[in-house]
Order: structure tokens, then C-alpha cells, then sequence
């Protein structure tokens, strides 16, 4: 006879006044869902995707340690969390992560104090930092530029993400994301249907890195890493802008 393992769920972090509360509602407004089960009236499901499995670990020993991860399967490439638990989907549909939310999605109230780490879990769920190479017409040089953006398939959610980086002394700008289609809770997002807020210039990324990730609160490690770099790269070379060149 098999039973089905019980798990129990820490819903402390969603109820608490604290920085992780405002993180895990970042990550799962931008690359989680919530969404009612079928075959059971009113039971929820909370999940979380992301192909850094370390991340999701990280995140999942705040939650319920003892719960493995999904494993990416043949249809799908990355690691998932799934929370059978309807208390937590009602947290978090109560401060704005919203069921089908891809494309109404609006920004939360986030008290001020907490708001850098509503903006590190956004990152870490569908934002991306990068060095991508570069060349410079005046000098013919090549180095690297720092990027940074963040794509959704809510307008009003990237307008609202545009104010609160220029409250913080970040410019950015909304485009039309024209690459190819994205797939995201199950639909399939057309161009013309997403939106990427995009950081104007080095020293914009400079301190989103600076503000979001340096620090020891809970962050993917892979882009911790890369905006560590940012800031290091940018300081050792005392530089103005975001053109690193090549050594």
C-alpha cells in the first residue's frame, strides 16, 4: 500500500513583515502562478519555475525543505516547486499574484523600505542582467556593456516598474519586446503581447546591482553573481559608463 507523503507547508515567510515576504511575492508574481485545482472545489496551487535549480532550492528550505523539486521533463526545461496548498495561494492572490495574471498583472503596494527586494525577486523570476559583447564606432574597440531589463506580458505592470525605478534614481524605458513568441502559464505570448522595461546606461545598472543584490538576503545565485561582477568590473575600472573594454 503507498501513501501519499503529507507536507507541511512554513507560510510564516508570506505573513510576516519582512524582506522575504516582498522577495518570494517578486519571484511568484513574475515566475510563479497561482490556480484552482480542477478536481478539487476551491483547493489552490502555488508554483514556482525557473531553470536554476539552486535557486529553487534556495527558496523551497523557507517553505518546505522536505519537498523535492519537479525535474524538467521532455516538454519542459526547467526545475519547478509546486505547492499543494490553498492558504498560501489565497496570500499571495491577496497581495496581487493573481490567477492567469500574465496579462493584468499590476504592481502591488510594497511598503518602501522593502521595495528593492519586491524588485530582486521580480529580477530573479523574469528579469536579466549580462555582459554582451560590444564595439565602440568611434574607436573600433571591443569590450563589454552591462544590460539589464525585464520582460512581462503586463503593460501597467511595467509602467508602475518604470516609476519605481526612477524613484530609486534608475532610468528606464518600456518597449515592445519583438523577439520570438514566450510561452508563459501555458499560453503562448505573441511579440506584440509582451513589454520589456529596459535600463538607460551602465551606471542605471550599476546601481540596480548596487541596490538589489549587494547584499546577503536571499537572491539567485547565478545573477548575484553576475551583478557582483558589475559592481567590481565598474570600480576597478573607474568607469562612467557601461562600456568595459577588452583586457
Amino acid at each position: 500500500m503507498h501513501f501519499m507523503q503529507v507536507h507541511h507547508y512554513n507560510l510564516e515567510p508570506f505573513e510576516k513583515e519582512t524582506y522575504l515576504k516582498y522577495y518570494l511575492l517578486g519571484a511568484f508574481m513574475t515566475d510563479g502562478c497561482v490556480y484552482s485545482r480542477p478536481s478539487r472545489k476551491n483547493s489552490k496551487v502555488v508554483s514556482l519555475h525557473s531553470k536554476d535549480e539552486d535557486w529553487l532550492i534556495g527558496v523551497n528550505n523557507f517553505i518546505c525543505p522536505n519537498k523535492p523539486l519537479l525535474m524538467p521533463t521532455k516538454n519542459k526545461s526547467c526545475h519547478s516547486l509546486m505547492y499543494m496548498c490553498s492558504k498560501m495561494g489565497i496570500i499571495l492572490e491577496s497581495l496581487g499574484c493573481v490567477g492567469r495574471k500574465s496579462l493584468i498583472l499590476n504592481f502591488p503596494k510594497v511598503p518602501e523600505e522593502y521595495i528593492t527586494d519586491f524588485l530582486r525577486g521580480c529580477w530573479d523570476g523574469d528579469g536579466s542582467l549580462s555582459f554582451s559583447q560590444s564595439k565602440r564606432k568611434a574607436s573600433g574597440e571591443f569590450g563589454y556593456q552591462w544590460q539589464a531589463n525585464l520582460t512581462s506580458g503586463s503593460r501597467s505592470f511595467c509602467d508602475s516598474l518604470v516609476i519605481e525605478l526612477s524613484k530609486l534614481g534608475i532610468k528606464s524605458k518600456v518597449y515592445t519586446h519583438s523577439r520570438k513568441e514566450r510561452m508563459i502559464e501555458g499560453r503562448i505570448l505573441k511579440p506584440s503581447e509582451c513589454w520589456r522595461v529596459v535600463l538607460s546606461g551602465g551606471s542605471g545598472v550599476h546601481r540596480l546591482c548596487e541596490l538589489l543584490y549587494n547584499n546577503d538576503r536571499l537572491s539567485m545565485p547565478r545573477k548575484k553573481s553576475i551583478a557582483i561582477s558589475i559592481l567590481e568590473n565598474r570600480i576597478s575600472n573607474n568607469l562612467t559608463d557601461n562600456f568595459v573594454k577588452n583586457k
